[in-house]
């Protein structure tokens, strides 16, 4: 699977683990250590889309945002939660969406409450710096590098905390954003250029994701409300309803959501018309998926054996990361 990441302010990848646990959630009774992996990516992610969504309020001409790109140096693996690239130094943010009140004592962080010791973010953007300058070696790009981590959630505080230390807090992101961007130089196009090399170098997938194996008849059948998770039945020919917030679905829109989550979930089984009734818990006939099938995805004919496929083979990561982004 090759999902390249993006330039464009307006598109975001959305984490592939993340998708397909959202959907197993839906599906299945995550175990422990499961649900708490997937809280992990979700507070992540959303506090990578939150620093996002501050950036693309302004207009900040100089610089360009790279998201949750993961790069391999040697052997050795290294994410990224955000590049800020300029013509002259790319600013490299480690974003944490901690919630709650701390305090440091000799550059370590304690929960104020209890007093626990807390994973220290400084020691991560140390290592990913330390990488990250050996990746621009590998590259040719000679740029200066400055290492920082962002305190996203505004319900984080911190006390004692030195000026020494790059920590950028909620009520200073937007100052710090600006001051990137104004003293950055206007050379955009050369900015581009160290963004596409960088990419280049990007990888999909983690070798460290915790995925789980999954069997079809271990997660429930059916067709699901994007919006409440709940089964969700026919109300009509064409349309669908909840079965709990009573919200009203076109039945090609959810169909092909539900096709997306088959793909995602059994990338190696194929999309066939026994397979996708079965899968939706045959709310609709064979005879209709046969028919949705052939309108939305590629027929693809093999002697009697027949099955299909996106015509785009990211469209079903497209499809499911929809909901990730409003």
């Amino acid at each position: 699977m090759d999902v390249k990441g993006v330039v464009l302010m307006n598109q975001f990848t959305i984490p592939l683990p993340l998708l397909i646990y959202d959907t197993l959630a839906t599906r299945s009774t995550l175990t422990p250590k499961q649900r708490s992996y997937y809280d992990q990516l979700s507070k992540g992610y959303l506090g990578e889309k939150k620093l996002q969504s501050i950036i693309r309020e302004n207009s900040y001409q100089n610089i360009i945002p790279l998201f949750g790109h993961i790069f391999e140096v040697g052997q050795t693996e290294i994410q990224i939660d955000c590049l800020l690239i300029t013509a002259n130094t790319i600013y490299l943010l480690e974003v944490k969406n901690y919630t709650g009140e701390y305090y440091i004592n000799n550059n370590q962080i304690f929960h104020l409450q209890s007093h626990r010791e807390i994973y220290n973010p400084l020691n991560q953007i140390e290592r990913s710096t330390f990488l990250f300058k050996k990746l621009l070696e590998e590259l040719d790009i000679k740029f200066d590098i400055k290492s920082y981590v962002v305190f996203i959630n505004d319900e984080f505080h911190c006390y004692e905390v030195s000026r020494r230390l790059p920590f950028i807090f909620p009520k200073q992101i937007r100052r710090f954003l600006n001051k990137v961007n104004g003293s950055a130089p206007a050379y955009l196009d050369y900015a581009k250029d160290i963004s596409r090399k960088l990419l280049s170098r990007t990888k999909l997938n983690s070798k460290y994701e915790q995925l789980p194996e999954i069997k079809p008849e271990s997660v429930n059948h059916g067709i699901f409300c994007p919006g409440c998770d709940y089964p969700i039945s026919r109300k009509g020919r064409f349309k669908l309803q909840c079965n709990v917030c009573k919200k009203t679905y076109d039945s090609n829109y959810l169909l092909l959501r539900t096709v997306s989550e088959y793909h995602l979930l059994f990338p190696d089984e194929k999309i066939t018309v026994e397979n996708i009734t079965n899968w939706s818990g045959n709310v609709f006939s064979k005879n209709y998926i046969q028919r949705f099938l052939k309108n939305h995805l590629k027929m693809i004919s093999k002697g009697r054996y027949t099955f299909y496929e996106f015509l785009n083979k990211n469209k079903h990561i497209e499809i499911l990361s929809e909901k990730f982004k409003y």
